[in-house]
């Protein structure tokens, strides 16, 4: 099947859509053909790279809720017979998307690796969607919300994101995108980490991080890593051994833990390590030091934390 995945302009712009480029791997590795048209790299020319989905028997759009205008709006450009839509906002609300604002489509919830290889088996072989875990879809004037799909407990098995399918992609990305775990237990209120990745963590292995990196370096000569896990240091022994192993392969790029760091995570060994192995900025929640508020955010942790 000929696949193509939209990413509409969101705030972290930076680094490639990692999601997509799991799905695109995923995909590929099944003998799939995938594009990615990316927004956030080049919004000239739009209509034109839209009008290219013509050619393509599926496809996808990302959206975060705060996208929804712009993704209404690209998918009016659209020309395919099969829309699916993904991203943590159908994940959250998936089925009043689908109610308010289409008329055919279907939605990804959740993790989507497993799903839209199922979902491209199925549309290329004239199968229905009944029995297609984590999605919903329309038929008719009726929305049908099938069983979710369990979180993948074995991240090995997914191959290294693609990013050489994404139409901006030129030969280099500076800044690597890069997710060593997935998953968060803790319950606070602001956010819905545990809700669109589970509440169970799941890591990869150290040496699985340090692989993809020396990879990363050798086909899209990158010179530095951002993290994007939602809890890097949750396993602070797992953090340590990916920071030696940084260290004694010498990795050599610098990189930032735009969030996934806790308070109560970190300690002064693991802090040295992480400076000594590249590590030039971190971002940490407060919320707030009020000492009544603090306790209703519900963050697991202490303000002396």
């Amino acid at each position: 099947m000929k696949i193509c995945f939209i990413d509409p302009p969101r705030a972290d712009k930076k680094t490639p859509n990692i999601g997509l480029g799991y799905l695109a791997s995923s995909l590929l590795e099944r003998g799939h053909s995938v594009k990615v048209i990316d927004l956030n790299s080049d919004l000239e020319h739009v209509e034109a790279r839209l009008a290219e989905t013509s050619n393509y028997d599926i496809v996808g759009i990302h959206i975060k809720s705060f996208s929804i205008p712009f993704a209404l709006e690209i998918s009016r450009m659209v020309k395919s017979q099969h829309l699916i839509w993904g991203g943590p906002h159908i994940t959250m609300d998936g089925q009043n998307f689908l109610s308010q604002h289409t008329t055919n489509g279907i939605g990804v919830v959740g993790e989507g690796e497993q799903t839209v290889i199922k979902l491209a088996d199925a549309i290329e072989h004239g199968k229905g969607l009944q029995d297609i875990k984590g999605i919903i879809y329309q038929d008719k004037d009726e929305i049908f919300v099938n069983s979710p799909r369990a979180f993948n407990a074995d991240l090995e098995s997914l191959p290294f994101p693609n990013y050489e399918v994404f139409d901006f992609f030129q030969g280099t990305i500076e800044q690597y995108p890069l997710i060593t775990s997935r998953g968060c237990p803790y319950a606070c209120i602001f956010c819905s980490a545990s809700l669109v990745a589970g509440k169970k963590w799941r890591s990869r292995e150290s040496i699985k991080v340090i692989e993809e990196l020396e990879f990363a370096k050798s086909r899209y000569n990158s010179t530095g890593f951002v993290i994007h896990d939602d809890n890097f240091s949750m396993d602070t022994g797992r953090a340590k051994e990916i920071c030696r192993l940084l260290i004694e392969r010498k990795i050599d790029m610098e990189w930032v833990c735009s969030s996934g760091l806790r308070a109560d995570r970190l300690d002064d060994e693991l802090v040295g390590l992480m400076k000594t192995a590249g590590c030039t900025q971190v971002a940490m929640g407060i919320e707030s030091i009020h000492p009544e508020i603090f306790p209703n955010v519900r963050k697991g942790e202490s303000l002396d934390d």
